[in-house]
């Protein structure tokens, strides 16, 4: 079921890339999150045609209003076809909806904090298996943003879906950044802390964005980049979780290339 599901959400994007062959075997259900809102677990804005897909036991979690997984909404009038896929219990997920045709999809085995804000125009947003945020914060719009599997994500880090407001050409009156464009962080991807992402822009597998950098352009894979705007200062290099040994993750995705 899962990875039908994957499928009609996703269809240009690899699912060999974002989720684990065990996690297309979870057992989920479909809830409908009008029934949250009749339980007053979410205001009545979401018609039936918004669906959330989960385990028995992420559902219970949100139906006991248990802090780890969260929903919110933040528009003014009722929403239609949304769906929501959740697939981690390890993690503390928030997601603000605020208008209709929203996809999310959460993996599993993720761990750490999601901040999740869901902006006009059919959002999108893809977070693989295995990804660790230490407080990230997402604003999504448009054609969306995705996130591979395994991903390491440092504190404060900002990933950008698109500009928050317009930017007007003064001689034709004729909006420059109204185009959108979908950002793409590849599988193994390590941003440190404070960094931002800004539309995009694909940061390719392996690659490492140094602290409080800024990302106006795409990222070759196994390299790390630094600095405002970002650029690349070593080739050639990957990460390990561990500060005092190669992990096996490492090893895996090194002997895969």
């Amino acid at each position: 079921m899962i990875e039908k599901l994957f499928k009609s959400m996703f269809p240009e994007t690899s699912i060999d890339t974002m989720l684990d062959v065990e996690t297309r075997t979870l057992p989920i259900k479909e809830y409908a999150l009008s029934e949250l809102a009749s339980k007053q677990i979410l205001p009545d804005f979401f018609e039936p045609s918004c669906k959330l897909f989960t385990t028995a036991k992420i559902y219970n979690d949100i139906l006991q209003r248990k802090k780890n997984v969260e929903i919110k909404f933040l528009g003014k009038k009722k929403v239609v076809n949304c769906t929501l896929v959740i697939l981690s219990d390890t993690a503390q997920i928030r997601v603000m909806f605020r208008q209709s045709h929203a996809k999310v999809f959460i993996g599993a085995k993720c761990e750490g904090k999601f901040d999740i804000r869901l902006n006009n125009l059919k959002p999108t947003i893809c977070v693989g298996d295995a990804v660790t945020s230490r407080g990230m914060h997402i604003a999504v719009h448009g054609t969306g943003i995705s996130i591979g599997k395994q991903c390491l994500i440092g504190e404060d880090v900002v990933i950008q879906g698109h500009d928050a407001h317009g930017i007007v050409d003064i001689d034709t009156l004729e909006l420059i950044n109204a185009e959108d464009a979908q950002t793409i962080i590849e599988p193994r991807v390590w941003l440190g802390k404070r960094v931002i992402v800004l539309p995009g822009n694909r940061i390719c597998q392996g690659a490492i964005i140094g602290a409080a950098s800024v990302v106006t352009k795409d990222v070759p894979a196994c390299t790390l980049a630094v600095g405002i705007p970002a650029k690349v200062i070593k080739h050639g290099v990957t990460w390990s979780r561990s500060r005092y040994k190669v992990d096996e993750e490492c090893k895996d995705f090194i002997n895969s290339l």
